[in-house]
């Protein structure tokens, strides 16, 4: 059934790979595919990526804004007003850093939705200049109106931050009145073997980690809290310390696509296994990509061969 979807269910749009901040938990920076596909997508060069997404007629795939940072587009106000001048609308993955500068354009009806990530400092608490950030941004949709998109947070689980996960998920449920987020993440790394030993995972206290998240789990929260991957806690040893790998199931190189600043088109995933050009935007239409016979075999290996090693800890991926 999924061969023989007419077009994407989802494009992930990087409009930038350029970031202003270094956090060590990123993937893009253990991954030397986005080294060769750098700098910014041009206005008229993201204009083309529109045009092409809207000319799939039976249905509109849906639109993510991915970096990099995506706010740190110098074009990033055009960008929101191309899409909302097509009656279209995004979602947006960032950092949080310029919401407040960019709340402008945040606000804009054509930004449905944002997944904020959220810093932490060396003592284990929110970064203050992304509360400032995020405070300013809160403050601007309040005078405007109160009209802003739905809002979710997202926690990078990592050694710095796995002994503060119960308590900043607390700090958030007070800090701010009900119905200001509608979700909060807790995302497992989602590194292969090597990143994994730079990242020194094999610090991260598995008990500590399990009894945090079995509170959280047993909590009573004004936002959604979920998990990515969903793993359940008996198998976060497992996980974390074993070259065991769970189930081979994903659909994501199936159901979308990822398009990069200089137009190079792949699988929606857009990380480890999902990284293969199947086009590009300088020599093809989005929809001949996804009709191309490249992109049949890319997932033929898939079906044939399984997922990778490598994609072993991605959180897009299914595990039960």
């Amino acid at each position: 059934m999924l061969q023989r979807l007419p077009g994407p269910l989802f494009v992930v749009v990087h409009v930038t790979l350029r970031c202003n901040r270094g956090c060590p938990d990123c993937y893009q920076q253990h991954d030397t595919f986005f080294n060769r596909h750098p700098g910014d997508m041009s206005l008229a060069d993201f204009t083309t990526v529109l045009d092409n997404i809207m000319a799939f007629r039976l249905y509109r795939a849906h639109i993510h804004l991915m970096g990099g940072e995506p706010t740190f587009h110098p074009d990033f106000g055009a960008i929101v007003e191309a899409v909302h001048s097509r009656g279209a609308s995004v979602t947006l993955t960032t950092n949080g850093s310029l919401l407040q500068k960019r709340a402008g354009s945040l606000l804009s009806p054509g930004v449905k939705e944002m997944n904020v990530s959220v810093p932490l400092d060396a003592r284990g608490a929110v970064a203050s200049d992304f509360l400032n950030s995020l405070d300013g941004y809160l403050a601007e949709g309040q005078a405007a109106g109160g009209r802003r998109p739905r809002l979710n947070l997202n926690l990078v689980i990592s050694p710095a931050t796995s002994p503060f996960i119960e308590k900043t998920v607390g700090f958030f449920r007070d800090r701010y009145p009900p119905g200001t987020f509608a979700t909060f993440t807790l995302e497992h790394l989602e590194f292969e073997r090597s990143a994994r030993a730079r990242m020194e995972v094999d610090r991260i206290d598995i008990e500590s980690l399990r009894a945090q998240m079995e509170r959280i789990r047993a909590g009573r929260w004004p936002f959604r809290v979920l998990w990515a991957p969903r793993i359940k806690p008996a198998d976060y040893a497992r996980y974390y310390r074993s070259d065991e790998l769970f189930r081979h199931t994903c659909i994501v190189p199936w159901v979308g696509l990822a398009v990069y600043p200089d137009l190079a088109v792949t699988a929606g995933g857009a990380i480890f296994a999902c990284n293969r050009i199947l086009g590009s935007l300088k020599e093809q239409s989005l929809k001949q990509i996804w009709h191309s016979g490249r992109r049949r075999d890319f997932q033929a290996h898939l079906s044939s061969e399984g997922l990778p090693a490598t994609c072993f800890r991605c959180c897009h991926k299914f595990y039960y």
